[in-house]
């Protein structure tokens, strides 16, 4: 028999923002210039943050309440630019050369 202080949980809460929509952007959002050596802008108002997700699904960058961030310290490759602004989050690829 397992006596209940033997007894391991293994729970986890998730919070998760139910206003939060994540859209694929054809033609509001333009991320420039792409692809970049340097700083990108961001053509897009009341940006709440920025962040820059490298293809292992780790975040390298952040930035808060800037339309523009700067790439030149990331080595070249591909990486996802995800941008909250007004409870949404739009989502783009980016190529730092």
């Amino acid at each position: 028999s397992i006596n209940q202080s033997e007894v391991v949980s293994n729970e986890v809460i998730v919070d998760v923002d139910l206003c939060t929509v994540v859209h694929e952007l054809k033609s509001n959002l333009l991320i420039y210039p792409n692809p970049t050596s340097g700083i990108v802008f961001i053509n897009i108002d009341n940006v709440e943050s920025i962040s820059v997700v490298n293809l292992l699904g780790s975040i390298v960058l952040t930035k808060n309440n800037s339309n523009n961030i700067d790439l030149s310290s990331l080595p070249k490759g591909s990486y996802v630019v995800s941008i909250k602004s007004n409870k949404n989050v739009f989502v783009k690829q980016i190529i730092k050369k």
